[in-house]
């Protein structure tokens, strides 16, 4: 394919992209991303805590949040979704930080961990909802809003407009 062809072709995906997502009159998404270095949390928190988290804020919400990239294990990780959902993650990844959560302790006992998880989402939540909106995403111990970026790509949100391509 020339070089020309595939430009247009780049430049046509991207532009599905940003017409995916419903705007306001102002053209902002309620999407965004942010990049997520779990050690920042501490030393056992990995990969697999990352995404327990996640899942757990997207299955208590409702909203979209996914992990998209997976970068460099267990240091660099890049979540898309709901601008709600990534100001919950940066709450309750600032909590467990703050809090000293073990994470090896919490997998000893996972319903009870699961059960404490469910709570600091829910207070994580509640706090996001009282915010003005539009939510402008502020950088956690953790967590690194990716400012520009209102269109939640590589999240199965997009998919349907990806097969064309």
């Amino acid at each position: 394919m020339p070089i020309e062809s595939l430009v247009s072709v780049v430049f046509y995906r991207g532009l599905t992209m940003q017409v995916a997502v419903e705007r306001d009159a102002a053209g902002r998404s309620n999407y965004s991303m942010c990049a997520i270095n779990p050690s920042r949390i501490s030393k056992t928190f990995n990969e697999e805590a990352l995404e327990f988290v996640v899942n757990m804020i997207a299955e208590e919400t409702g909203w979209l949040l996914e992990i998209v990239n997976y970068n460099i294990a267990n240091m660099q990780y890049v979540a898309a979704g709901d601008l709600r959902a990534l100001d919950t993650l940066t709450g309750v990844m600032n909590f467990l930080k703050v809090q000293k959560i073990d994470v090896d302790e919490m997998r000893n006992n996972l319903a009870e961990a699961k059960d404490a998880l469910r709570e600091i989402v829910k207070g994580s939540a509640e706090e996001t909802l009282k915010k003005s909106t539009p939510l402008d995403l502020q950088r956690g111990f953790a967590t690194i809003p990716l400012k520009g970026i209102d269109v939640p790509f590589h999240s199965t949100f997009l998919r349907s407009g990806v097969k064309p391509f």
